[in-house]
């Protein structure tokens, strides 16, 4: 059953459903078929301690996964504040913390070190270079213009978010989230480098979206907004409760495909002239 998996998308079907608490972004990451279900693993006895124990176990808790290329394969930093107080670190490994260990060690070629921070825990993971499926150096699926791009995706539909995240990725964009709501997008950019484009549905989890249009303004190349069925307007988008005027952005109608996205982010692009090379994460 398991194939070669992109790293993001595990991620994402164990912490996706638990946003806008959990957030994640990084580069596109191939993973070997023996390595795709250990990580899944990893992380879901990470959630679940979480969940009982540390930053999902309360509502106002957050958890943070950020991964990145290194020299010696991918590491992951896992973040979790607005938890429970940490006193120490347990006396004791539990089983969970034993299949988390033996599963980095032995399947994913890496290591963990964890910090036990009066404001939660944290953890750096490696995943080593025999658990990573390098690709070829220029892959058919990738757009030339997209690849490597970083993209933040908002959107309130977790469904569709997935949909839409799976396309960027086939065309070579980074992904940031999918997050499902204004303040988690705000979260999510305080703690990015630079972004090169955001895809924002309008009033994700019905707020207006200016909060994170004004965040982006020096921060994004190109901005697509995706608007529900009614009357969309030709050109930029009028002055109103959504939009302050000027706003430079692409009008997509909701529900776009993957395929609609993707050409309307490369129109972006060239359109801008953003032929820059992408952002290294």
């Amino acid at each position: 059953k398991w194939v070669a998996a992109d790293m993001g998308e595990i991620i994402a079907e164990e912490l996706g459903p638990h946003a806008p608490a959990a957030s994640f972004s990084g580069p596109r990451v191939r993973l070997r078929a023996e390595a795709a279900q250990p990580l899944t693993l990893v992380l879901h006895e990470l959630v679940i301690n979480a969940i009982k124990f540390g930053g999902l176990s309360v509502p106002e808790g957050t958890v943070t996964l950020r991964w990145t290329h290194a020299a010696d394969g991918v590491r992951l930093d896992w973040v979790e504040r607005g938890g429970p107080a940490i006193g120490s670190a347990p006396k004791r490994a539990g089983f969970g913390t034993e299949l988390i260990d033996a599963n980095v060690d032995t399947q994913l070629d890496g290591g963990i070190i964890r910090r036990w921070d009066p404001e939660g825990l944290q953890c750096e993971l490696l995943i080593g270079p025999e658990a990573i499926l390098t690709p070829p150096a220029s892959s058919a699926g990738s757009d030339p213009v997209l690849a490597g791009r970083r993209v933040l995706l908002v959107h309130d539909d977790a469904g569709h978010a997935a949909d839409l995240a799976a396309a960027l990725r086939a065309a070579g964009c980074e992904i940031a989230g999918p997050v499902a709501s204004t303040e988690a997008a705000i979260a999510l950019i305080d703690t990015l480098g630079p972004i090169d484009a955001a895809v924002l549905s309008v009033m994700p989890g019905r707020r207006s979206v200016q909060p994170v249009l004004d965040l982006l303004h020096r921060r994004a190349v190109a901005v697509v907004m995706l608007v529900p069925d009614g009357p969309v307007p030709d050109g930029p988008v009028p002055d109103g409760p959504l939009l302050d005027p000027g706003s430079d952005v692409t009008v997509l109608r909701a529900p776009a495909t993957g395929a609609t996205l993707v050409g309307a982010l490369r129109a972006s692009f060239l359109a801008l002239r953003a032929l820059a090379p992408a952002v290294s994460a």
